[in-house]
């Protein structure tokens, strides 16, 4: 985990401070709409021959994203989650200091920017490409969000945004209720936990929100965690 916030302060301070010479040849930022079903975009930012920053970004309707964070070759994705909204031709993701981008659509996909809206660098850019929506399943994370349990209805929610996010039902969830219900936060918001998990299609829900989490296994557990 220290490996992980080294690299991402790294990235917040490219992302801060860069800047390019307002002569360099840029290219013509074209209209940025989200597509119903959600979309995935890809990329990794090299720092070196041994270390780099692969994200991924899940846009998800009613301004829901996740943007996902794996050091090197690590086999796990870190996951945070936050609102996203479009101002001009830019692309915003607020979720937090893990969880903010700033980019622009280009005909080679999103363009990482800092946050002054500029190139993060000069000569190369930092690339997300567009991936299949089907593919979502191949992107195993880990997660910390408040679990609920209502009406045998399992949610998780998010402290930087206001949607949450249904759990199918698996194993996992099993143990992730009788942890909730062991608890005296049936009356809050949730009881919050790390698990392992991925987000899925779930065209089969009768909510226009089609996609859900499936848990596979319960990490940790925080009673006394809060959002702030």
């Amino acid at each position: 985990m220290k490996k992980i916030n080294v690299l991402l302060l790294s990235i917040i301070v490219l992302l801060s401070f860069s800047c390019v010479n307002s002569s360099s040849e840029q290219k013509i930022t074209e209209d940025f709409t989200v597509d119903a079903s959600g979309m995935i975009y890809e990329g990794k930012y090299v720092f070196s021959e041994k270390e780099s920053m692969a994200t991924t970004v899940f846009l998800l309707p009613d301004s829901l994203f996740f943007i996902l964070k794996k050091v090197n070759d690590d086999s796990i994705w870190e996951a945070n989650t936050g609102v996203w909204r479009i101002t001009k031709d830019r692309l915003l993701l607020d979720g937090g200091n893990d969880s903010r981008l700033v980019a622009r659509k280009t005909s080679e996909g999103l363009e990482v920017l800092n946050n002054a809206g500029e190139a993060v660098m000069k000569d190369e850019k930092f690339i997300l490409k567009q991936q299949p929506v089907n593919g979502l399943r191949n992107y195993k994370f880990r997660l910390t969000a408040a679990y609920s349990y209502f009406a045998d209805a399992a949610l998780m929610h998010f402290c930087d945004s206001p949607k949450a996010v249904p759990v199918l039902q698996t194993k996992a969830n099993i143990d992730a209720e009788r942890a909730f219900l062991g608890t005296e936060k049936q009356l809050e918001k949730g009881l919050f936990m790390e698990v392992s998990a991925r987000l899925l299609q779930n065209p089969q829900t009768e909510s226009p929100f089609k996609f859900a989490l499936e848990l596979e296994a319960v990490e940790q557990v925080f009673e006394d965690m809060e959002c702030y």
